[in-house]
């Protein structure tokens, strides 16, 4: 029966000491403005630095000009020029113009764009949308043309085969009516009849039967024949072209009244345009000279505000030193109470581990001298609830055992007339 050890894991830190004896902690209070290391003074004031960009910017020489504050001019003044042009060529309004800024701004400046023209846009779109159906128009006459002329070599072959074909079918009526006379004449003369008068007529009615197939024959002729010139006709009839090219007008007018009203559009959105930059021009104007006086107002109040922050600055570098020292004094409050903690804690170990330890040997005594059934129930309550929970019932058990057998001793004892026999 295996024993289970996790109470005796020497490992065990105390977590409260673990935490209050970290070195590395850091006064969270001194960090917030010891780390911010004033910066070492400029041998130039703020004052003086102000003065220098402000001429630079307005191209004022330098009265006393010394190596280092010239390099700054210039430094300065370079990148005010490199603004400049940058809006120049960007078309930016400059925000504090004077004359050195605007002369390098005109420099550089795109070109202004010509006056909007109303006419030419006009007659640009009119140009355009005509030739756009001239093309058009050109392009379906020919696909007109080409389907005409088609058509026309495909009647006029039609045509020209009429003729053959019912000199054909005349000479096929008589070469017909030749075989008719022929039978007639033997038939006739087997009956003997051949100079009578039926003969006579026999041979009337044949030659007007075949003057009148020849007659139906011309009539079919002349009517295929007209009615090839018929489509002849309708193919040349200039309606449908006629009606083509007015459809293509209609359209080339429509579009003609819409570019009017473009150009129209156009020149009246370009004219508010114009006014617009017009009135945009002004509000810049006098936005810029508010600008400037803003400008200047905001530099002193900058001035105001950098003397305040550097005396907010000095009284927070000696309230951190205090607040440095209190820190300190808590730290060492509170690593002297981490001691305490800390001996409590190992008290409370040893006291875990002896227990553990005194249950340990009970629990190899009592399994050594267990019967072996005790020994089966406690193997099967193991492996059905746990080694833990089979040593507690086994306790539970036991104790109830013991009870039981003081009870029965005590009422023995009673029944003996008080004694009492362990």
């Amino acid at each position: 029966m295996a024993i289970p050890t996790n109470a005796l894991n020497t490992n065990k830190v105390n977590p409260v000491a673990k935490n209050m004896f970290n070195t590395n902690k850091v006064n969270p209070v001194a960090t917030n403005f010891a780390t911010k290391v004033p910066t070492k003074p400029a041998p130039i004031s703020s004052y003086t630095m102000d003065e220098i960009r402000r001429k630079a910017e307005n191209n004022i020489q330098m009265q006393t000009a010394t190596p280092e504050k010239q390099k700054y001019y210039d430094q300065f003044q370079n990148e005010y020029k490199n603004e400049t042009i940058k809006k120049a060529q960007a078309g930016t309004a400059l925000l504090r113009p004077n004359e050195w800024k605007q002369g390098i701004y005109d420099q550089y400046a795109k070109p202004a764009a010509p006056a909007f023209d109303q006419d030419a846009y006009y007659q640009k779109m009119t140009g355009q949308v005509n030739s756009i159906y001239d093309q058009q128009k050109a392009a379906q006459m020919a696909q007109f043309n080409a389907e005409r002329d088609k058509a026309l070599g495909l009647i006029n072959q039609q045509k020209a085969e009429v003729a053959p074909q019912y000199a054909n079918k005349r000479n096929q009526a008589d070469v017909v009516n030749a075989q008719n006379v022929n039978r007639l004449r033997e038939m006739m003369a087997a009956n003997g009849i051949s100079a009578s008068g039926e003969n006579v007529t026999a041979n009337v009615a044949l030659g007007s039967a075949r003057q009148g197939a020849l007659s139906q024959l011309n009539l079919q002729e002349q009517q295929t024949n007209n009615d090839f010139n018929r489509q002849i006709t309708d193919i040349n009839n200039p309606e449908r072209l006629n009606a083509m090219i007015a459809q293509l007008e209609a359209q080339r007018s429509e579009a003609l009244y819409n570019a009017g009203n473009r150009a129209d559009d156009v020149g009246y959105s370009r004219g508010r345009d114009s006014i617009m930059d017009g009135r945009y021009a002004d509000e810049t104007t006098y936005n810029r000279g508010q600008d400037s006086k803003q400008w200047d107002y905001q530099t002193d109040r900058d001035k105001v505000a950098d003397g305040r922050y550097d005396k907010e600055w000095d009284y927070q570098v000696g309230r951190d030193k205090v607040g440095d020292s209190q820190w300190d004094k808590q730290y060492d409050y509170q690593k002297s109470r981490d001691t305490v903690a800390d001996n409590r804690w190992g008290q409370e170990f040893n006291q875990d581990n002896q227990r553990y330890a005194q249950e340990k040997a009970w629990r190899e005594y009592t399994y050594n001298n267990m019967s072996a059934s005790d020994k089966a129930q406690m193997a099967q309550n193991a492996s059905q609830f746990g080694e833990e929970m089979a040593w507690k019932m086994y306790n539970m058990e036991y104790q109830g055992e013991l009870s039981k057998s003081l009870s029965e001793n005590e009422l023995a004892a009673y029944a003996n007339g008080g004694n009492y026999t362990p």
